[in-house]
């Protein structure tokens, strides 16, 4: 990704350049079949043309649910960008994470281990169960 131009986003159009993105390709630890316990990989999404791309790692929690390893380390070469102001790298974070949430990427992950027989994988259902369990819900802060 180190020669690929930067890709402009408005803050407001995440969720329709999501849409845009395919999964491209899901690597997996060496020993995750004998230990499925310890299972973790990495995933890539890209736009068809490719001029977009954005990767991360993942980790397998105890549920079976893949998850972010980390948040705050997603690859990409995407700019989040609010026309005439000037974007910090907070609003970047939450641009990307935002972009990776609109994504079916878990989905794509447990097909992926269930294709290569990694065992107690579960299904999509356990996605949707948990994503609604864990869901942030928004709080009133008082001023």
């Amino acid at each position: 990704m180190r020669n690929q131009e930067l890709v402009h986003i408005a803050g407001t159009e995440v969720e329709p350049f999501a849409a845009q993105l395919g999964h491209q390709l899901t690597m997996l630890n060496s020993g995750a079949k004998s230990r499925p316990d310890r299972c973790c990989g990495l995933t890539i999404w890209s736009t068809p043309t490719r001029s977009a791309l954005v990767y991360w790692t993942w980790v397998l929690t105890d549920e079976g649910l893949p998850v972010l390893a980390d948040p705050l380390s997603i690859k990409s070469n995407l700019l989040f960008t609010d026309p005439g102001q000037l974007t910090t790298i907070d609003d970047q974070l939450i641009g990307i994470n935002l972009l990776v949430r609109n994504l079916p990427w878990q989905q794509e992950v447990l097909a992926h281990l269930a294709r290569l027989g990694v065992p107690a994988v579960r299904g999509a259902r356990t996605v949707r169960r948990l994503r609604s369990q864990h869901a942030c819900k928004p709080v009133a802060i008082a001023a």
